[in-house]
């Protein structure tokens, strides 16, 4: 049966093939009994690394896709979706065989619903199935005409009718209303039962509802021109059709599924390029600082950002911020909040930490007030003439600091967070910055980092950790400090974004 398939959908298997190698893969391999049926590239050899997923209709196992040169959660997962999806294309290709072979001997029509199997088999697009099928529908059924409404939370997502003015929205409505109250198939008589609703000529309306997933149904409506006593053979092909018709949808619907998931991804994946190319792409150079950061987001985006401003015969500042949540809300947030305290650092003449607070605070206030956000934020400012740090914290944690030879202590915030208050409480403080001297910038993705048990990371040991790495560089301290933190979470997922920037005093 996968061969069949495989000759039918030839070229969706290849163009799947050519996103699996454009990922990384050496190649992909669909199987039946042990049996290779295809492989792209043909020539290639298989690589050692591989990820194998089952094809199954029901409990029955009928062969496997594979991939070699990939492995780990995420390529198991995409392969096992597609797995799924081929396995609910053989449960459609095996449901139309047997209804083809129970009515083989009864039915005058089994050319017409073979030629509707071969007729939408190809067709994955929703829009498309549909007219498809009501074409193919009145011509099987000897139907005056058919309509297919799709409904999700009893909102139509899609009606197609054939002839196109066959009813009228309200009709329609009428027909589905009646259906799912009743929850089981009708054939509405125009004397009887709609006699404001049938077209003159028509004498009855067989209404067949079918259930696709969780809060969507398809109802398939047939408009006959027959008498009741001579309906029964037409009735049962139309329930016959309906079942496949539901399969069909269902089908359709997981192939949208996956492609806008495939879009998304790719979306996503294009985002999380262009903000790492917002945050600073070499180190600065600063007389008398050694300076290193990085930056990890929990999902493909997120919202934590640093930045560095640096001006010829100026003072170098550093920043560092943690907008609330996480994805694409969080980082679109992000590239506004860091544009305008870049653009406030960087102004003339040279602002305080605090006039950079209370400005981007009150630029981005009601913002940050219309999505319930906000976003904690460290500014600081090195001088290196008398070698002082001035800085003002809005509620961001953990900051630490550790002079050379001392134990480490947390810097509390003297503010509450950005987007909270319509006015910064934020002030300058200032502290000397000597050779030695220490001050870890990092996000509560560190502090709040968690075990497979549970248990957090917590400041204490964060402090422990920050004097055992003290006498290193700036970049060996970023290396080590993400190391012991991916060490203590042990393949627990990570929770939140995590972005660290270290600034160590050195001799000039």
């Amino acid at each position: 049966m996968l061969s069949i398939i495989l000759a039918a959908q030839r070229t969706q298997f290849t163009a799947l093939a050519e996103f699996w190698l454009a990922e990384g893969a050496t190649t992909f391999s669909i199987w039946e009994n042990g049996q290779m049926l295809a492989q792209w590239p043909a020539e290639a050899k298989p690589h050692e690394t591989q990820t194998k997923v089952p094809i199954q209709v029901g409990m029955r196992t009928l062969g496997e896709l594979q991939v070699t040169g990939l492995n780990g959660v995420k390529a198991r997962t995409r392969l096992t979706v597609e797995a799924d999806l081929i396995g609910q294309l053989v449960k459609a290709e095996n449901e139309m065989d047997n209804l083809t072979a129970e009515l083989v001997d009864a039915q005058d029509q089994l050319l017409a619903l073979y030629d509707l199997n071969r007729a939408t088999r190809t067709h994955l697009e929703i829009d498309q199935m549909l007219y498809l099928l009501t074409q193919e529908v009145v011509r099987l059924v000897k139907a005056e005409g058919v309509f297919i409404m799709l409904n999700t939370n009893d909102q139509p997502m899609f009606v197609e009718q054939h002839p196109v003015s066959l009813f009228d929205e309200i009709a329609l409505q009428y027909f589905f209303k009646h259906s799912l109250a009743s929850g089981y198939e009708e054939l509405l008589l125009r004397i009887e039962d709609a006699p404001d609703m049938l077209p003159n000529e028509m004498s009855s309306l067989f209404l067949k509802p079918t259930p696709i997933r969780k809060n969507t149904t398809a109802l398939l409506g047939f408009l006959l021109n027959q008498p009741a006593v001579s309906l029964s053979p037409n009735l049962k092909l139309a329930r016959a059709i309906t079942d496949y018709v539901g399969a069909q949808i269902e089908n359709s619907l997981l192939h949208q599924e996956t492609l806008e998931q495939a879009k998304l991804k790719t979306e996503l994946e294009l985002a999380a390029q262009i903000q790492l190319r917002l945050l600073p792409q070499r180190l600065p150079k600063v007389s008398g600082l050694d300076v290193a950061a990085m930056s990890r987001p929990a999902s493909q985006v997120g919202g934590d950002f640093y930045d560095f401003v640096g001006q010829p015969g100026l003072p170098f500042t550093f920043i560092i911020g943690d907008v609330s949540g996480k994805g694409m809300s969080a980082a679109l947030l992000m590239a506004m909040t860091r544009t305008v305290i870049r653009s406030k650092a960087n102004s003339q003449p040279m602002p305080t930490p605090e006039a950079v607070l209370a400005y981007s605070n009150e630029i981005m206030y009601d913002d940050f007030t219309e999505v319930g956000m906000f976003a904690t934020v460290f500014v600081g400012r090195y001088d290196p003439t008398p070698r002082e740090l001035l800085y003002a914290n809005a509620g961001h944690s953990p900051v630490i600091y550790c002079p050379g030879g001392s134990q480490a202590q947390l810097l509390e915030a003297d503010g509450p967070a950005m987007g909270v208050l319509h006015s910064s409480l934020s002030e300058d403080c200032v502290i000397t910055f000597s050779p030695g001297d220490l001050l870890i910038l990092a996000t509560d993705g560190f502090s709040e980092a968690r075990n497979p048990s549970g248990e957090m990371f917590g400041f204490e040991q964060l402090l422990q950790l920050v004097e055992s790495l003290a006498h290193k560089s700036a970049r060996e301290i970023v290396g080590a400090m993400f190391d012991a933190i991916a060490e203590f979470s042990d393949e627990h997922v990570q929770d939140d974004d995590q972005t660290l920037v270290v600034i160590k005093g050195v001799e000039i």
